[in-house]
């Protein structure tokens, strides 16, 4: 009797442990989707904002009072703008 018992407590000791690590397991799954949007978001705003500053610097470039100027916007934006 008393092993019985005594296995009843270890088995649903385990079955408690396995379903606090489930619980902690999907709580850092879930802090891990949220740092993936996060991510995400962040990369597009980024790139948004880089287009932007391509999108001056080539009308910047083709409307520059000087040719020297003009020439150093084109250059600028083809080598580092797509």
């Amino acid at each position: 009797m008393y092993a019985t018992a005594n296995s009843t407590i270890v088995w649903k000791r385990r079955a408690d442990e396995s379903q606090q690590s489930a619980r902690t397991m999907a709580r850092v799954s879930a802090a891990l989707v949220v740092l993936l949007m996060v991510t995400v978001a962040y990369a597009y705003a980024t790139q948004a904002r880089y287009d932007d500053l391509c999108r001056t610097i080539q009308l910047s470039a083709s409307t520059a009072a000087t040719a020297q100027t003009g020439a150093a916007g084109q250059s600028i934006a083809s080598n580092f703008c797509v």
